[in-house]
């Protein structure tokens, strides 16, 4: 994987403005499990696609990322459930909020937080969540 990740990176440096070699970036990364990297190199790939107007492609790589930000996420989502079980509502709002920052706009996220923030009686945090969540 390193080797076919070195002659991707060498085919982005040689033409800078095709998103397709940073997309292969980005599934090596997410492959070796550095989800990082991987973020970013969709992210750039959507902003070169974006820049030369290739809508297909744009959809695409969002559509990656998504699916690479949730593989990111699972562990934090599991970590968040066992707290919430356990009984540790404050620990389990923190996680969920860690995962809303790689899912922003994952609604099951953004209520499962505020069903933490609720159960620990956080008013204010759970006021601030459902702000967030209604704009």
């Amino acid at each position: 994987m390193r080797e076919a990740l070195g002659h991707y990176q060498n085919a982005a440096n040689a033409k800078p403005d095709e998103s397709a070699y940073v997309e292969a970036i980005a599934t090596c990364y997410q492959q070796l499990k550095d989800f990082d990297n991987a973020l970013a190199a969709y992210d750039k790939a959507i902003a070169i696609a974006t820049a030369n107007r290739h809508q297909n492609d744009i959809d695409i790589y969002k559509k990656q990322r998504d699916q690479c930000a949730e593989e990111k996420g699972g562990p934090i989502v599991d970590k968040a459930l066992a707290a919430y079980n356990a009984g540790d509502f404050k620990t389990a709002a923190d996680l969920y909020a860690q995962v809303i920052q790689l899912l922003p706009t994952n609604g099951k996220m953004h209520t499962s937080r505020a069903a933490a923030l609720q159960a620990s009686d956080d008013s204010m945090g759970l006021c601030l969540s459902i702000k967030k969540l209604m704009s």
